[in-house]
């Protein structure tokens, strides 16, 4: 998959939206009808997984589920850990590499995948079968 600068359409743009949160560090996690992950950045960060998703560090992988026991023993010890890298493909996957953690959330065919927003208005979406869309409030 390709991630890296914008060009203006597609994952490029959607990646170029969000580098706004590289940086921040994970404050916190919640779980209810997804997995929110809360990032310390002045304009608010978080982004909401809905479907499952991979966490890899150092020569462990797990994936599942992002509401579950298992993936919040896979992210407590990313607590606080900086937002290195925010990558979003043009299939819709992101990427987000947090520490020595890098967690991958690919799109689902009939599904909303995940979802970023800011306090200044951003929303970025991995619609159902893939892509994104973004809108921004005034």
């Amino acid at each position: 998959m390709a991630y890296g600068p914008p060009v203006g359409s597609g994952g490029w743009a959607a990646t170029d939206a969000l580098q706004g949160a590289v940086g921040a560090s994970l404050l916190r996690f919640g779980m209810g009808s997804g997995l929110h992950l809360e990032f310390a950045t002045p304009d608010g960060f978080e982004v909401t997984v809905e479907q499952p998703l991979s966490i890899s560090w150092g020569l462990r992988t797990w994936t599942g589920e992002p509401v579950s026991g298992a993936c919040a023993d896979a992210l407590i010890p990313h607590l606080f850990s900086l937002l290195h890298e925010v990558g979003v493909a043009d299939s819709g996957a992101l990427r987000l590499v947090l520490g020595d953690a890098t967690l991958q959330i690919e799109p689902h065919p009939e599904y909303e995948a995940w979802q970023a927003r800011s306090a200044t208005g951003l929303l970025v979406v991995c619609p159902p079968g893939g892509g994104t869309s973004d809108w921004l409030s005034n």
